[in-house]
C-alpha cells in the first residue's frame, strides 16, 4: 500500500507555468511546502485530492508564485544526470 507515497501530480507546461500536488508525507515535505511550492492533500483521500486540483482552478493568481517557487526550490535538487554520475563514482570506489 506505499504506491501512494511517491504519486506527484505536476500540472502545467514546461516552458511556463507548473504546479505540483502531492499527498502530504515526510517523504514529501522535505521537497513541498503547502502553498509555498505546491500544494499538499492528505494521503488516500480522493475528496481532498479533487479539492486541492480545484482550488488551483479557481485561484490562477497564485500559480505564477507557486510556479516561481516551484522552479527556484527545483534548482537545490540534482538532475537525474548528476545523480546517476554519483552513483556511478560510488560503484566504482567499491
Amino acid at each position: 500500500d506505499g504506491w501512494h507515497h511517491f504519486i506527484l501530480f505536476t500540472l502545467g507546461k514546461p516552458d511556463r507555468l507548473l504546479v505540483t500536488v502531492a499527498p502530504d508525507l515526510a517523504v514529501v515535505r522535505a521537497m513541498l511546502e503547502h502553498g509555498g511550492n505546491g500544494i499538499l492533500f492528505q494521503p488516500n483521500c480522493l475528496n481532498l485530492f479533487v479539492a486541492a486540483m480545484q482550488g488551483l482552478a479557481e485561484a490562477n493568481d497564485k500559480l505564477p508564485i507557486l510556479s516561481r517557487n516551484a522552479r527556484a526550490s527545483l534548482s537545490q535538487f540534482n538532475t537525474w544526470d548528476e545523480c546517476s554520475a554519483q552513483m556511478l563514482a560510488i560503484y566504482e570506489r567499491i
